[in-house]
């Protein structure tokens, strides 16, 4: 499914800074999409282009990703409260999905 001009790109990114990122934030621009971005320390290294940074500071006595994966639940908490039954029929599918996801040997 292509990335079209009402879609929404939520970006999970770290202290490192890496190419992809600037890849996506390009092509959302391109497209007109908005963009969200999670993250430490890199929102002003995008500033203007992206649409919303949310802070996920870093916690030296918890994981890396713990800022960050209470946003990503409170953005999905949000999205599912707002399409009750798309959100339903959507954790089915995601499910279905990943029952086939097993390791062959």
């Amino acid at each position: 499914m292509p990335l079209q001009r009402d879609d929404v790109v939520v970006l999970f990114v770290p202290a490192r800074p890496f190419q992809e990122y600037e890849v996506i934030v390009a092509h959302t621009e391109e497209v007109g999409a908005r963009s969200v971005m999670v993250t430490d320390s890199l929102a002003p290294v995008f500033g203007t282009r992206l649409t919303v940074s949310l802070p996920a500071p870093l916690d030296s006595g918890v994981s890396e990703i713990w800022s960050s994966l209470l946003i990503a639940d409170m953005i999905l908490l949000a999205l599912a409260a707002h399409d009750e039954n798309r959100a339903i029929v959507s954790s089915e599918l995601l499910t279905r999905l990943r029952e086939t996801l097993t390791w062959q040997t």
